[in-house]
């Protein structure tokens, strides 16, 4: 029996139609059913999903956040007298203390009293002299890091603080450069320092800075004011006599008209801010919380993901591939 070619052609050409057609078919019938399953798999399992990380980031941060806190055994920690601000980011802690004016009884190298400065001999005979002096409001910014001093700085002001970003003035004592960084000298005993126990470190640092001699070793900064108040003409500040006379007959000159000049270490919220900026431990700390989260998110994304496909893979599979399978049989 002979066969038209013609005819073989025509049937083959549209078995290949049919066969054609039939491959769409399938693939447009198996992408819908899995991206169906898929989604409706998805809806539920990504919503359980991230509704449960959200109460794990929830728990996390709470944890982190009780090291930006400072609490003792005994409760919140009681700051000293006088301070206006604590802040704590990480393991840098900053306490700013304002103390209001003041006459105080201050020890002073005689040589301090010169007219003008003279090259600093250190094995000369170290004559103190007492004064009263009247002061305005003294601000201390104390640093902290892992609960110790590290250190604080000291500034001027003629009323009291209201915002961070009013500028400090430079202070009119010795031991105190021109960055405002108080020296503490050699002689102060770090030793003491009782760790995590700010109030005690505080009050420690202060009565050394005021019990102590303010001397001509670290002394650039009060000659630069004093020169400037030489300049200006204002005689109640030239000296220390001439200071305890005014400051007796009005303790309150130092904050009514004295034209003190500013510091260039910015405002005292600059001054806070880079304080925190210069702890590199914040900085991995950050990037620790971040890396924690972030990592473990994507490992259970990527898990529920494949969880989800070798689900839908089997469902689409076992009860509907057998439906799929009767449409190729075509002879």
């Amino acid at each position: 029996m002979s066969v038209d070619p013609d005819q073989f052609l025509n049937f083959n050409e549209f078995n290949k139609h049919r066969l054609s057609k039939f491959v769409r078919s399938f693939v447009e019938n198996y992408i819908n059913i899995l991206e169906q399953e898929l989604i409706g798999e998805n809806d539920e399992s990504f919503y359980n999903l991230l509704r449960n990380f959200r109460s794990k980031i929830s728990r996390k941060a709470w944890l982190k956040s009780q090291k930006w806190c400072k609490w003792e055994k005994d409760g919140p920690v009681l700051m000293p007298d006088y301070s206006r601000l604590y802040y704590r980011k990480g393991k840098t802690e900053i306490i700013v203390q304002e103390f209001p004016p003041q006459v105080r009884l201050l020890k002073m190298d005689a040589a301090l009293n010169s007219i003008k400065q003279t090259e600093f001999v250190e094995e000369r005979n170290l004559e103190i002299k007492n004064y009263s002096l009247a002061l305005p409001y003294v601000v201390f910014i104390f640093e902290f890091v892992d609960g110790m001093f590290v250190k604080a700085k000291v500034a001027f002001s003629d009323r009291p603080l209201k915002t961070l970003e009013e500028i400090p003035l430079r202070p009119y004592l010795s031991n105190i450069d021109l960055d405002l960084i108080l020296c503490l000298g050699t002689d102060f005993h770090r030793e003491f320092l009782e760790k995590g126990n700010l109030v005690q470190q505080v009050a420690l640092i202060l009565n050394y800075f005021w019990q102590s001699v303010f001397s001509d070793e670290w002394s650039t900064n009060y000659w630069s004011l004093k020169s400037y108040f030489q300049e200006i003409g204002d005689q109640r500040l030239c000296s220390f006599e001439t200071w305890q006379e005014s400051s007796f007959q009005n303790s309150l000159f130092v904050i009514e008209d004295v034209d003190w000049l500013p510091s260039s270490a910015g405002s005292f919220g600059d001054i806070i801010v880079k304080i925190l900026e210069n702890d590199s431990d914040n900085i991995k700390f950050k990037q620790e919380i971040y890396d924690e989260l972030s990592d473990e998110f994507i490992k259970i994304i990527e898990g529920s993901i494949k969880t989800s496909l070798g689900f839908v893979r089997e469902k689409v599979m076992n009860e509907n591939f057998e439906e799929l399978l009767k449409e190729i049989d075509i002879s």
